[in-house]
């Protein structure tokens, strides 16, 4: 961890987590890919910076994790969303062919109507 980095990051690490790399973030999140990893915000909200110490007290090699408990519980928010919208959608397509069809049918009741006038008159 360097020295710039937040101690909230190391309190959210239990010690039953497993970190992860990148390619597991992807894997497990459908294979999207690197740079919409990076612009994700909530997946760079999670991400965890670290950074080794070198023999010289420099710090070297930033490596970037994640924890895959909260990569999976994202996942499963994101999955939770997407069944709303689509269940929101499918009512809104049925309202829309709902309103079409009473469309239709004002239309067809008014043809047959000025048929019906002019086969009078």
């Amino acid at each position: 961890m360097s020295t710039a980095e937040p101690a909230a990051s190391v309190s959210r690490i239990l010690d039953t987590d497993e970190l992860i790399g990148l390619a597991e973030v992807r894997r497990l999140l459908g294979n999207p890919s690197i740079s919409t990893v990076y612009d994700d915000p909530e997946l760079m909200e999670l991400k965890i910076s670290m950074s080794a110490p070198m023999p010289t007290g420099d710090w070297r090699g930033r490596r970037i994790t994640w924890i895959k408990r909260e990569i999976l519980a994202l996942r499963a928010r994101r999955v939770e969303l997407a069944t709303e919208e689509a269940v929101d959608e499918k009512r809104r397509a049925e309202h829309r062919r709902r309103m079409r069809r009473e469309r239709q049918q004002r239309a067809e009741s008014r043809r047959q109507r000025e048929t019906t006038t002019r086969q009078s008159v």
